[in-house]
């Protein structure tokens, strides 16, 4: 019963470990890939919809139009 439960600790442990890695990954993209609808989409594995408010969130950030946002995942 012991191995059973520190074999599952372990597995609890690899799975956090894994999903924060992929929360870290950082996406660098040109001005023109950030325009492109169908490269963000496809770059960042997002739906149209998705990709279509990130390519308007850019914008407006870069004309001054929207602030930027601080999040903490803890």
């Amino acid at each position: 019963m012991p191995f059973l439960v520190a074999v599952a600790g372990w597995l609890l442990y690899q799975h956090n470990t894994d999903k924060e890695a992929r929360l870290q990954r950082a996406t660098v993209l040109t001005e023109q890939q950030v325009k492109d609808i169908d490269y963000l989409q496809n770059a960042l594995n997002e739906s149209k919809q998705n990709a279509e408010m990130l390519a308007t969130a850019v914008a407006e950030a870069k004309a001054g139009q929207r602030q930027p946002e601080v999040r903490y995942i803890v």
